[in-house]
């Protein structure tokens, strides 16, 4: 289950997501098995996130950094991923 505070922050908006990922460096992402519907997360600092077993539907993903994160048993049917760095991430299980 996700951190509640973590899916917060992200719901705020990318400006204020990234700036909380600035202030708190060590904090790796917890946002497991949550459901994103047409949510644009351009240019969103993902790195080291754990969305295994999220559901990405009708997402923007255009320039998201997802260095490090966990996408196993993601869904992320139908989403472009251009532009997007997978540098190092697992994807175990994921849907494409």
């Amino acid at each position: 289950m996700a951190n509640q505070q973590h899916l917060n922050v992200l719901r705020r908006g990318i400006k204020n997501w990234n700036q909380w990922r600035e202030e708190n460096p060590g904090i790796k992402p917890d946002l497991r098995r949550v459901v994103l519907s047409g949510t644009d997360l351009s240019g969103a600092n993902l790195t080291d996130a754990d969305f295994s077993g999220s559901v990405f539907r009708q997402v923007v993903l255009h320039g998201v950094d997802f260095r490090g994160a966990n996408l196993s048993r993601a869904n992320l049917t139908g989403v472009n991923l251009d532009g997007t760095s997978l540098d190092g991430v697992l994807t175990d299980g994921a849907l494409f």
